[in-house]
């Protein structure tokens, strides 16, 4: 075994953890899913980043413990809200406190672990050497994620449920919470650095570096062989194309959108991310969300909520041949994290099989042929079946401009209405990695919106 695989146990270990913790705290949280969802989201991006760069950056031992139990403070706050932890409480019977003071720790956390992650890299990435120079820029960066954390809070106060944005806040009454928290980030990153910078010292020097470097050299010596070929991207439309992104690659597809549906209810979606993982050849790791929804209704006012998870894989069965299609499968999972209005409030399994046929250079044609064991919602734990259906073609034409025509349905069981629209649009590749896009659809049956439209943008952010 190398030693990069030796030094990848410790956090691989810890990552199963959290993945345990996080799947038996979404059960039934007491704050609901949303709230769980917020809290946690940003520590998990924060871990995956770090997981997506390792190959070329590995980080200490030290600093990774420090994600995990930053991660855990994250998880304890989701399940609960920082107001109305239990161990929170119980220090203010305990100590006479006016308030729960949780959410204090939280953010003493948001100064003390990330400090270390940013010190690592300053000195691996940076000319800077230990000293107050590094002291002093380690405690900026802090406040500044403390700042941008405040500014989060703020917005999805503003685009959030409001008792799940109020919640956020956590502010339980403080006019001076927003400063309080920036001030406890800065106090948490000035104390713990000076403190165990010694430890911290002790394992970086046991990285292994040389290890790395080596990996590295390889990488940028070998040829790029993936941007040789665009990016192939899943959007816009709905028709999956078979086609598996290269191991090591990574992508985010992601988009903003608007539907009218009978005149009375207008939503607008804003976010619908996809992250697809290249984990080995022939199979992507996907994780998928329609982002934050804000619905106006004339029956039921304005509501604003967060999406459903869904965590699904693509495998690639067979390669084109001749006339026979690239055929891939794609099954996976949707998990209850989104707000009232949106959720399914069920664990809800998916599959679809999926067909690409390429004729030339220029057209593609994608068709594939699904089903949904869905949820109805948090008023109604009866399942209905779906069937999805799609066939689209595209077209390249000029050098980086594409068009696609697209046709798409939903049948459904025990009498749920039907749904079939069609939609088409233009793509623009921007460059090899970034591709631009706009679409715009009609519904065909009274179940489906009278009409949609909606923009996005496909980035290949990582390659091997």
């Amino acid at each position: 075994m190398s030693l990069l695989a030796r030094h990848a146990r410790l956090p691989l270990a810890l990552a199963a953890v959290i993945a345990v913790v996080c799947v038996l705290t979404l059960i039934a949280p007491p704050a609901g899913r949303t709230s769980w969802f917020l809290e946690v989201s940003p520590g998990l991006l924060y871990a995956g980043v770090l997981a997506a760069l390792y190959r070329r950056l590995p980080l200490s031992h030290f600093v990774y413990v420090g994600i995990f139990l930053h991660i855990l403070i994250l998880v304890y706050g989701g399940v609960y809200t920082y107001a109305e932890t239990p161990l929170g409480n119980w220090a203010k019977d305990t100590f006479d406190l006016s308030r729960n003071p949780y959410d204090r720790v939280g953010h003493l956390a948001l100064g003390i672990f990330p400090a270390f992650t940013i010190r690592e890299i300053l000195l691996r990435e940076t000319p800077l050497q230990r000293g107050g120079w590094l002291f002093f820029l380690t405690l900026c960066v802090v406040l500044a994620m403390a700042a941008f954390w405040e500014l989060l809070e703020w917005w999805v106060a503003l685009l959030a449920d409001p008792s799940v944005g109020t919640a956020f806040l956590g502010m339980q009454g403080d006019v001076w919470d927003t400063q309080w928290d920036m001030f406890l980030a800065l106090v948490g990153a000035a104390v713990a650095l000076p403190l165990l910078s010694g430890v911290h010292d002790r394992s970086m020097a046991r990285v292994p570096w040389r290890a790395v470097a080596v990996l590295v050299a390889l990488l940028v010596a070998a040829p790029r062989v993936s941007h040789a070929d665009p990016i192939d991207a899943d959007r816009p439309g709905l028709a999956t194309p078979a086609t598996v992104i290269e191991p090591g690659t990574a992508q985010i597809e992601t988009g903003a959108g608007f539907e009218r549906e009978s005149g009375h209810e207008h939503t607008w979606t804003v976010g619908e991310p996809l992250l697809r993982i290249g984990v080995i050849d022939r199979a992507e790791l996907r994780l998928d969300t329609v982002g934050f929804v804000h619905i106006d209704s004339d029956e039921e006012g304005s509501e604003n909520a967060g999406g459903d998870l869904e965590v699904s894989t693509k495998i690639e069965l067979v390669e084109q041949s001749s006339w026979r299609p690239e055929t891939s499968l794609l099954a996976g999972l949707s998990f209850p994290t989104g707000g009232r209005a949106v959720t399914s409030d069920g664990y809800d399994p998916f599959g679809s099989l999926l067909a690409s046929w390429q004729i030339g250079d220029r057209f593609d044609v994608d068709a594939n042929l699904g089903f949904a064991d869905r949820t109805q919602g948090p008023d109604d734990s009866s399942r209905v079946f779906e069937t999805f259906v799609a066939v689209a073609g595209d077209v390249s034409f000029a050098k980086r401009w594409g068009s696609f025509l697209e046709y798409f349905a939903t049948l459904r069981g025990s009498g749920a209405p039907d749904e079939h629209a069609v939609d088409g649009g233009f793509t623009y590749l921007a460059t090899d990695d970034v591709q631009l896009d706009v679409s715009a659809g009609a519904g065909l049956s009274d179940a489906a919106p009278d009409y949609f439209v909606d923009v996005g943008v496909a980035w290949r952010f990582w390659t091997p």
